[in-house]
């Protein structure tokens, strides 16, 4: 019993692979009639039955047949291979991009760091000249103050000498008339003087 299981089990699947090959058997002749065109070629689903097929019943596939599933396997190696390599070069290009934003970037976050550097000397150079024009201010300022303060103390000093030169001349005056008739000669010598010093 159990051999007609298996005796079973054997012709439905050899029964199943001849409903298959017939129709591999179709779409080889519609190759055939196609001028081999590869838009007639297995894919995706169907291509990948047809290779375990083989893999499994190539003894009981025609030559035709296997030519069939190894240009449709070919084709279908060429197609994701181009896939790749442009997908590849779709990454290519994306890294490429990617670095030249980069690059971009860092040139931007430069500019503006020696932007931010330039505007800090130029702010440190207006304090600068601010504070020494301040200082040069100030100490302008005491020189005026004290220059200012020199000269009246001259014109106080130059005051002072004229009131001791007028007093020492009123004094001589009053000297020289007082010893008039007794040192006439002393007494004009004084009164000279007292005129010299007023």
């Amino acid at each position: 019993l159990r051999s007609w299981k298996t005796l079973h089990q054997w012709l439905e699947e050899y029964r199943s692979f001849r409903i298959w090959q017939e129709r591999l058997r179709q779409d080889v002749r519609l190759w055939t009639e196609q001028d081999y065109k590869d838009s007639t070629l297995l894919r995706g689903y169907r291509l990948s039955e047809a290779v375990q097929k083989m893999e499994v019943h190539e003894a009981l596939l025609s030559a035709n047949d296997k030519l069939f599933i190894r240009r449709s396997l070919d084709l279908s190696m060429q197609e994701t291979n181009e896939k790749e390599l442009q997908r590849q070069e779709q990454l290519n290009a994306l890294q490429k991009l990617a670095t030249e934003e980069s690059s971009r970037r860092k040139a931007e976050e430069a500019r503006v760091k020696t932007r931010s550097n330039s505007l800090r000397l130029v702010s440190l150079l207006g304090l600068l000249a601010l504070s020494f024009a301040i200082f040069f201010f100030s100490a302008r300022n005491q020189a005026l103050q004290a220059r200012n303060e020199a000269l009246v103390a001259k014109n106080e000093s130059e005051t002072q000498r004229s009131l001791v030169s007028s007093r020492l001349s009123e004094l001589l005056g009053a000297v020289a008339l007082n010893t008039l008739e007794s040192t006439p000669q002393r007494s004009l010598l004084l009164a000279l003087e007292a005129h010299n010093i007023a």
